[in-house]
């Protein structure tokens, strides 16, 4: 249960005008919450494609990821926060529980693009390995995310802590 009106869960360091334009957000007093993209400065062009290709999906659907989201207490308190039997893209599903919580009391969800969160590009291979493991490890998280709403809870977390190879604590 959270106190307070607002959460904020950002994994990286949003840049300040960013955050003049959530505050602008929260004070017009009609969402419910907010996203945003990502940008990643240095390592590899493969990196950089392999974290941004999603910012097209999120600003064509109005979706968002983990890496800035916000959202009011009141809404996270109601619609259960993240899911803790999906072992990945829980924000895809938090956002998705999120906007339609928003529809039913009169609230938007936006995806604020102007000030993309900057993330690390890291260094990482690209060789025929590594871009199959990112295809493999991408397709299985999506189908996993797809049987959540098919099969028993506890079954697709369990073939998602053996077939992505890691675990949350609990």
């Amino acid at each position: 249960m959270l106190n307070g009106d607002w959460l904020l869960d950002a994994d990286t360091y949003p840049h300040p005008e960013l955050l003049a334009e959530t505050l602008d957000l929260i004070e017009s007093g009609m969402y419910i919450g907010c996203g945003t993209t990502v940008e990643v400065v240095g390592g590899t062009l493969f990196n950089k494609l392999r974290m941004e290709r999603l910012n097209p999906i999120f600003q064509l659907f109005n979706w968002s990821g983990g890496a800035f989201l916000l959202c009011k207490c009141e809404a996270f308190n109601s619609i259960g926060g993240f899911s803790t039997s999906l072992y990945a893209y829980e924000e895809i599903d938090f956002v998705f529980r999120l906007k339609w919580h928003g529809w039913k009391t009169g609230k938007k969800f936006t995806v604020l693009d102007h000030y993309p969160v900057i993330t690390s590009g890291r260094r990482a291979n690209y060789n025929v390995f590594s871009i199959t493991q990112v295809v493999a490890s991408n397709f299985l998280a999506v189908t996993l995310f797809i049987l959540h709403y098919l099969l028993p809870k506890s079954l697709v977390k369990k073939l998602g802590k053996h077939s992505l190879g890691y675990c949350r604590l609990q």
